[in-house]
């Protein structure tokens, strides 16, 4: 999780509660004794929730993923999401580009594609993790809002990224 100015408030890797499905493993890198001495999600879960407290208003790419993932685990753990005002910068950027699919509604972008189409730094790693995706979103943020004239607030927002 970043600030608009980028500092980090969170970055950690999870210790899952099943092992990691081998496909998984080519999307993000990490096997099982990679993520046998971090924390687990309860472990975090004070800390976090603490920033979402203070921060209600959370920007990621690809929220439906982001609102899954998070339910589900706080789910998992019988933990209690507070509210939180969530919007999606991938629906933002599909209203931005414009581009139009055959049922009429905007298409989706990749975080990689709209990060190269607005020349946003994408870094060269083919391995997805939270901060490098969180740090992509915020550039892309940054190169739209500057677009859209007012400067970027740095005040009570976050930028999250789940992988």
């Amino acid at each position: 999780m970043l600030r608009p100015n980028g500092e980090v408030l969170l970055h950690t890797l999870l210790r899952p509660q099943y092992l990691i499905d081998p496909e998984a493993t080519t999307i993000h890198g990490l096997t099982d004794p990679d993520v046998q001495a971090v924390p687990t999600f309860p472990d975090i879960w004070p800390e976090l929730s603490r920033i979402f407290k203070r921060r209600h208003t959370i920007i990621a790419y690809d929220v439906p993923f982001h609102q899954r993932v998070l339910a589900f685990t706080t789910g998992q753990y019988q933990l209690r999401l507070p509210f939180l005002s969530w919007h999606c910068l991938m629906q933002q950027y599909a209203l931005y580009w414009g581009e139009l699919r055959p049922d009429g509604l905007f298409r989706w972008k990749k975080l990689s594609e709209a990060c190269k189409q607005q020349q946003v730094p994408r870094g060269r790693s083919r391995i997805r993790r939270a901060l490098p995706q969180a740090q992509k979103s915020l550039g892309l943020l940054k190169v739209l809002a500057a677009k859209a004239g007012p400067s970027l607030s740095q005040g009570g927002y976050a930028l999250f990224g789940v992988r």
